[in-house]
């Protein structure tokens, strides 16, 4: 899978004017954000970003700290500008619908900071942050570029805070907004071909999508050397990320209980999520010994997690719009030359499959995924060296940091240069001021343009 497609380079030009427009951010593990803003700063752009206060993944904030109307910070070097939002992490629909409605609607209320860029680039886990960026394009705000991570409505409706008939309602009214959406953005950016074309397919203009590859958290450098297994007596495998409905990992405990007679097999559960409780209820039903629960972990421990094991289990649910995801654990395992027991279908199957980084079995599938537990095991040190140096190398060629970031920057800048060209538009934004207030009209925004 390459990086881009359909991407035209755009000539090397002025600094760019960048606001990001992020729910989540560091000190957050948002790394997509927060890297490519770091990144695009240290190339030479003005960027700053609009989020929220850090709540994520408990809904909860840090002790001692609080919400406010409005606080500017420098994190890591680059402007953050964080708003309120209704802080909610349960499994009540209206209150998670509510909870993401506000973050979009309290962003959106800082027309003038939008108005001050040359180009938004909205970070899309959820697509409600795309709110505030569309409102100000119909009233002659900047262009901005929608960077997919979820397909929606399907990424919700399998998720167990929507089950009910309000959820399901919640995500139907919500189709004709997303293609509208897709209409407006002067680009579209999916995370993988698969996702790329699905976005197409829903109303988004072919000549403006793209497929860009994730990255990993690269401030945490790989460890220089893996740890070499002394005749493969053992295999360790490992699961870090979030432990939720999506990640199918009932399955994978039920896969370990088939081969957990074997001294070969470890498995090491690292993370938090809403299918925590169940999931060690179930390990426990299941009378697992060689499965252990690590809980959450921080970043700067994780290089050492990785090299300490021999395989990243990366599970999916099938279903069409989990076919276009990548998990970010994959890229991270990649980078790490950690090679994966992949149960999924779709995209990341076959990105595992292309580059030969690791074992693909049937989603949802225990059985498939003993089995290649199996195979895992029985590799030798040569064919897992082999292995390993294959996930290293196909990170580096088409999901570096390096090589999302360039796809980023090029998009950012066609979407500015095809600004400049359109009839009528504004050939000038107000210089950042770090004020809130109302969205200018339009009249009003290309009057002041016409002033400079």
């Amino acid at each position: 899978m390459t990086a881009t497609m359909q991407l035209a380079d755009a000539p090397a030009g002025r600094r760019l004017r960048v606001l990001v427009v992020t729910q989540y951010y560091w000190p957050e593990h948002a790394f997509i954000p927060t890297l490519l803003a770091e990144e695009l700063q240290r190339r030479g752009h003005h960027v700053r970003v609009l989020t929220t206060f850090p709540n994520y993944p408990t809904g909860r904030l840090p002790d001692g700290q609080r919400q406010r109307p409005h606080v500017v910070e420098t994190v890591r070097g680059v402007r953050v500008h964080r708003v309120p939002m209704v802080l909610d992490r349960s499994e009540r629909t209206l209150a998670r619908a509510a909870s993401y409605a506000s973050f979009a609607l309290s962003s959106a209320l800082w027309g003038r900071l939008g108005m001050s860029a040359d180009v938004v680039y909205v970070y899309a886990t959820q697509m409600t942050p795309a709110l505030g960026p569309a409102v100000w394009r119909r009233n002659g705000g900047p262009p901005f570029v929608l960077h997919v991570q979820d397909l929606w409505p399907d990424a919700i409706v399998g998720a167990s805070f929507v089950r009910s008939g309000a959820g399901k309602a919640i995500a139907g009214s919500l189709e004709p907004l997303l293609r509208r959406a897709y209409r407006e953005a002067s680009a579209t950016i999916g995370i993988s071909a698969e996702m790329a074309a699905t976005l197409v397919e829903r109303g988004a203009p072919r000549s403006r999508v793209h497929a860009v590859s994730n990255w990993a958290w690269e401030r945490e450098a790989p460890a220089p050397e893996r740890r070499h297994k002394r005749g493969r007596r053992s295999t360790s495998f490992l699961y870090a990320g979030n432990l939720g409905d999506a990640q199918q990992l009932d399955e994978v405990l039920r896969a370990a209980a088939m081969v957990d007679g074997d001294p070969r097999f470890s498995l090491d559960v690292y993370g938090s999520g809403s299918a925590e409780h169940r999931l060690r209820a179930l390990a426990t039903l299941l009378g697992l010994r060689s499965v252990r629960f690590r809980g959450r972990v921080s970043a700067e421990t994780m290089s050492e997690v990785y090299r300490d094991h021999d395989f990243q289990v990366v599970p999916l649910a099938e279903t069409p719009a989990l076919r276009a995801a990548v998990p970010s654990k994959l890229p991270a395992s990649l980078m790490h030359g950690l090679p994966v027991v992949a149960s999924a279908q779709g995209a990341a199957a076959d990105l595992v499959a292309e580059h030969g980084a690791g074992i693909v079995a049937a989603s949802a599938d225990a059985q498939g995924i003993a089995d290649a537990f199996r195979e895992a095991m029985d590799l030798d040190d040569a064919e897992h060296r082999a292995m390993s140096r294959r996930a290293r190398s196909a990170y580096e060629r088409s999901m570096s940091l390096t090589a999302g970031v360039d796809a980023i920057e090029t998009i950012l800048r066609n979407v500015v240069r095809e600004e400049t060209l359109r009839p009528g538009a504004a050939r000038g934004r107000p210089n950042p001021s770090g004020t809130g207030g109302r969205t200018p009209s339009r009249s009003a925004a290309r009057a002041k343009a016409s002033h400079r």
